[in-house]
């Protein structure tokens, strides 16, 4: 088995939710419960700051994202992370 490379648990976990079509549905239930949730606005509003701040003129994509995305990431609720992990675990365990 020379050449053959082991699957991370990520990456594990990612080809059984594709493989089930649950990785859609999660995608699909993150993104509606973010938007209820007023998190997309504040994140909206993370950028404009960010890049009033930098300044508009050659502020590119990625440095916007690197710039708010732990901010962003804090900000997720953690009641939707909760239901998504319990998601996760029942295609997992299923």
């Amino acid at each position: 088995m020379s050449g053959e490379r082991r699957l991370t648990v990520q990456e594990t976990v990612d080809t059984k939710l594709v493989k089930s079509g649950a990785r859609d549905e999660l995608k699909r239930l993150a993104r509606q419960r973010l938007e209820e949730s007023g998190w997309t606005d504040e994140v909206r509003q993370l950028c404009r700051e960010f890049v009033a701040q930098r300044g508009e003129a050659g502020t590119r994509h990625e440095e916007i994202v690197a710039g708010v995305k732990t901010a962003a990431r804090a900000k997720v609720p953690d009641n939707l992370k909760a239901e998504l992990l319990r998601r996760i675990r029942d295609v997992l365990e299923g």
